[in-house]
């Protein structure tokens, strides 16, 4: 399912595309984000006049998406489609809650604990 995120950047209207799939997959597409999945995603951006796209998922990229967001942006510089991994929103999390709780308590250095 395709969601629309509004005022991200610069007031900009974004796709946002979120798939829930498992680690474990290898080079099998129907598992992976795979090039069908990235697109679908610019099919509905390109017709409804979006030029920016994120995919979001817990799970594996196939190197065929990759390979088409290559071909992608150096085809045409007015659509952008970015991919986002679990180990990247993981790490979101970490420095999100890392900063989070420093602001919470006001310290300037890493938590400690007793």
């Amino acid at each position: 399912m395709i969601r629309v995120a509004e005022g991200l950047l610069n007031s900009e209207k974004i796709y946002v595309e979120c798939k829930r799939l498992t680690l474990r997959a290898t080079e099998n597409e129907d598992f992976m984000v795979g090039r069908p999945f990235c697109q679908k995603l610019i099919g509905a951006m390109v017709c409804d006049g979006m030029h920016k796209g994120i995919i979001i998922t817990t799970g594996n990229v196939h190197s065929n998406a990759r390979e088409y967001i290559k071909k992608l942006e150096l085809n045409n510089n007015d659509i952008k489609l970015n991919i986002i991994e679990l180990d990247e929103i993981l790490g979101m999390c970490n420095k999100l809650a890392k900063e989070e709780l420093a602001n919470m308590f006001n310290f300037n250095e890493g938590l400690s604990y007793v």
